[in-house]
């Protein structure tokens, strides 16, 4: 478990080597107004779905949101990979697998609602923000609050999984 807080903490800090350039433009230009609006998609059956706004500061939170509940996902299942199989190239090619969710979207639907609760639906947490995703795919299954609860239920799965498998697998 230490490891995986370690590589948490180091994807975390990776990002953090871009705020000086972010402070040094922001004095320059300004940040500008975090309640410019960005439009937002409300999937209405039968209808041409609601546009409504949202404010820049609530898209980047929720959007920041789902990117560390997904940065968390990569970790463990990267975690419970090395302990199971010992090939770097095989981790590999499983976690690109894990980016693959347009292959059960069909014709710029999807196929079968239950496929929203597979954590690979929340991959574009941009789109999924804004509710791209509902209106390219003409469904409202695919919320956020929903990728929320899928991730957490993802995450714990997986903690418990690595629990497991560091159990029972002797390193």
């Amino acid at each position: 478990m230490m490891k995986g807080i370690v590589a948490f903490l180091g994807t975390v800090s990776s990002f953090l080597i871009f705020l000086p350039a972010f402070i040094i433009i922001s004095i320059q230009y300004g940040i500008g107004s975090l309640y410019m609006p960005v439009v937002h998609y409300d999937f209405a059956f039968l209808n041409l779905g609601d546009y409504t706004y949202m404010p820049v500061w609530q898209f980047l939170l929720q959007s920041f949101g789902l990117s560390i509940l997904w940065i968390i996902a990569l970790i463990l299942l990267i975690l419970i990979l090395s302990v199971i199989f010992r090939s770097e190239f095989l981790n590999f090619t499983i976690i690109i697998l894990f980016f693959i969710e347009r292959l059960y979207y069909q014709r710029g639907t999807i196929i079968e609602d239950w496929l929203a609760w597979l954590p690979t639906s929340y991959v574009q947490f941009g789109n999924v923000t804004t509710g791209y995703l509902n209106y390219e795919m003409i469904s409202g299954s695919i919320l956020y609050q929903k990728g929320i609860l899928v991730l957490v239920i993802t995450i714990l799965t997986l903690i418990f999984l690595l629990w497991i498998t560091s159990k029972f697998k002797k390193v």
